[in-house]
């Protein structure tokens, strides 16, 4: 009879796979991904994310919410096959068959038009890096990484470094973000944004050195070469309102972040430090495996503490 049920199972499977085909499109991979995954865990939940750092956050997030929720994270690639996915399953299956949440960055397009509902989570920053740069987590990062948990002093001037210097660099990248934004607001693709944040500023502890100049924005962002920067006019008011901490692009944030601890590690390690009382030497490298180490620093949003718990094994 388990042996019946389960090629039943696979067979549904095979005929969801066979009728979604065609309008999935490039996103058929990631269905058959997907079914490949749920043919291997039947009875579990499975919870869709974008990229391949957001199994990171939301493992320990969720383990510190609901520790005894087991689940699978399916990597997606992509917020548009996330959606897709949920669209096309929710179709098909009834929630409770396929066990399946889903989760995306808001970014500034929120859910592009797709019907919200209990099985999806949109993230209440840009995306989960955001989330990470704090101030809070800045100073745990210095009583812990940077040993200086009883120099109170260093660290209340880092911490004001680091609030000035974030300042300057919402400044500087503003004129970036109000691009995408335009971008995402008037549907318009574009090519791979350039990540690099060497390509727009210099990040100093002395601070911030733009290194573009409007005529670069459209390489940057993958425009066409004659876009016109006054058409960002157009949606002006709505990006003023945003605030640049929560609302602006999470990857630049988060670049910053580790350029300014990569900066302070190297003054800890100056044999005349600027921002601390003495040397010391420290093996934390910020280039690496700092998205778990931020997550342990973070309080996970109300939000997705609701979402967590209305999750049905």
């Amino acid at each position: 009879m388990n042996n019946i049920q389960e090629n039943g199972a696979l067979g549904a499977q095979k005929d969801i796979t066979e009728r979604m085909r065609e309008s999935l499109g490039k996103g058929v991979v990631a269905l058959q991904r997907y079914n490949i995954l749920r043919s291997n865990h039947p009875d579990s939940v499975v919870i869709a994310m974008e990229g391949d750092d957001d199994p990171i956050f939301y493992q320990t997030v969720i383990k510190q919410i609901k520790p005894c929720l087991q689940w699978k994270p399916f990597v997606c690639n992509g917020k548009d096959k996330v959606l897709e996915l949920r669209l096309y399953l929710n179709r098909n299956l009834s929630e409770k068959k396929h066990k399946t949440y889903y989760i995306v960055d808001r970014d500034f397009d929120d859910a592009k038009g797709h019907t919200v509902g209990q099985d999806l989570y949109i993230t209440p920053t840009y995306s989960i890096e955001n989330l990470l740069v704090t101030e809070d987590a800045l100073e745990q990062i210095l009583s812990g990484e940077f040993r200086c948990i009883d120099d109170d002093s260093a660290k209340q001037e880092i911490i004001l470094t680091f609030k000035k210097l974030m300042s300057d660099f919402y400044k500087a990248m503003e004129l970036v973000n109000r691009a995408i934004h335009y971008c995402r607001k008037k549907n318009i693709k574009t090519n791979s944004i350039e990540n690099s944040l060497k390509k727009y500023v210099t990040v100093s502890l002395d601070g911030i050195e733009i290194k573009y100049t409007e005529s670069d924005i459209a390489k940057l962002i993958g425009l066409p070469d004659d876009f016109e920067i006054e058409k960002l006019h157009d949606t002006a008011d709505e990006f003023d309102k945003l605030d640049p901490s929560t609302r602006w692009r999470g990857k630049f944030i988060y670049a910053f972040f580790i350029a300014f601890l990569t900066q302070l590690k190297e003054d800890r390690c100056n044999k005349k430090p600027k921002y601390f009382s003495e040397k010391k030497s420290i093996n934390f490298n910020p280039n690496n495996t700092m998205v778990r180490a931020l997550t342990a620093a973070s309080r996970a949003p109300e939000c997705l503490r609701i979402f967590v718990d209305s999750i049905t094994p």
